[in-house]
């Protein structure tokens, strides 16, 4: 009888430490090129759409590094879908994802920069200004959006 209980939960245990041996095993990066199929000079919605449909198959619990990586690129992908092309059912998806990338990496200012645009384009001052304050306090001076700045700080509350 004990034999019999033995052989299963052997079984059971090696299945759980395969599991956890092969969860944080991938490197985003490595993988980015075949997943991400567009750019931002070239944002056609089927480019957008293979991209989104090759992001969600990802199982973010094999990735050993490069989540913010991850995640900014499926907020661009909803933000594109969003914003270029009319998709508004995907703005909140945008804004989750690039909260999630924040998460992740509190220093992306490119993810606080996408926040603050969505924002801006949706006349939500208050939000935009936040998003623009931390995505100045997180990027190096040289790389600001100055106009995009200059146009956020003279809007009235």
């Amino acid at each position: 009888m004990q034999k019999r209980i033995r052989l299963p939960l052997i079984f059971l245990l090696i299945a759980i430490s395969q599991s956890a041996w092969t969860q944080g095993q991938v490197n985003y990066a490595d993988i980015k090129a075949q997943n991400k199929h567009f750019k931002c000079d070239d944002t056609n919605l089927d480019s957008v759409n293979l991209t989104l449909e090759h992001l969600l198959a990802i199982d973010t619990l094999t990735l050993a590094s490069g989540l913010d990586d991850y995640y900014y690129d499926l907020g661009m992908a909803y933000y594109v879908k969003s914003e270029m092309h009319q998709q508004a059912e995907y703005r909140d998806l945008a804004i989750a994802a690039f909260h999630h990338c924040v998460r992740v990496n509190e220093e992306r200012g490119s993810a606080y920069y996408n926040l603050s645009v969505i924002y801006a384009l949706h006349h939500q001052l208050d939000e935009a200004k936040w998003y623009l304050a931390l995505y100045k306090k997180h990027t190096k001076k040289k790389y600001w959006d100055k106009g995009f700045i200059a146009h956020i700080e003279k809007q009235k509350d």
